[in-house]
């Protein structure tokens, strides 16, 4: 898209619900079977995200959950929000890049209405799953879905406002600045015009240093 061919356009804002709190909702299953106190155990205890979790499954930190029958089965469909126990007892919560099938038992299963709220708990944080009905995370699965299809309806304008290039950049907290509604500052600046820039903010870095250490003194 052209600089020049962009239309100036007031900013908005999305007005958006209260976020959920609470425990992550889980719908029991389809293997929670394959264990008998470790239900009890799985919904009654603390849990953390490992720091080794990645886009392919968020490794949990916790309590041990022993299985019933061993901890292979015939691997069957995995969806997002699938939680697998594998032979160390530490569930598996499997995310977007998740294999389309798994051989670990499935204690739960994230609702999707909180998979979003999930993905986003820091590693390290303590959290607790809720058990919930199948009716229940239909409910909120279709509340969920009403929430993404009015999402442009909540659209709002905010007043305009003059963004001050000049103060952020004499206060060295950007090199340059861009309003998103004025094209006329969308420009890249040519490799000479950058490498200016460069070293004037490290000339006004170096000053700004100097004068904080002749302040100390």
């Amino acid at each position: 898209m052209q600089a020049a061919a962009a239309s100036p356009a007031a900013e908005r804002r999305i007005d958006l619900p209260a976020a959920v709190a609470g425990p992550i909702r889980v719908v029991m299953g389809p293997q929670d079977d394959e264990f008998d106190d470790g239900r009890n155990l799985f919904l009654d205890s603390d849990w953390k995200i490992s720091a080794t979790s990645d886009r392919m499954g968020y490794r949990l930190e916790g309590p041990v959950i022993r299985h019933l029958h061993g901890h292979n089965i015939v691997s069957d469909g995995t969806v997002n929000g699938s939680i697998q126990v594998p032979g160390n007892g530490q569930p598996i919560v499997l995310m977007s890049d998740r294999g389309t099938s798994g051989g670990y038992p499935k204690i739960a299963t994230v609702i999707t209405a909180d998979f979003g709220r999930f993905a986003q708990i820091p590693a390290g944080t303590a959290f607790r799953f809720k058990a919930v009905s199948m009716a229940e995370a239909h409910a909120e699965a279709r509340k969920f879905a009403e929430l993404l299809r009015t999402l442009p309806d909540r659209l709002r304008p905010i007043e305009s406002f003059e963004l001050n290039i000049e103060a952020l950049q004499d206060a060295n907290v950007a090199g340059a600045a861009v309003s998103a509604v004025d094209a006329g500052t969308w420009q890249i600046p040519s490799p000479a015009e950058a490498l200016t820039q460069d070293k004037s903010g490290s000339i006004a870095n170096q000053q700004a240093d100097k004068k904080h250490e002749n302040s100390r003194s």
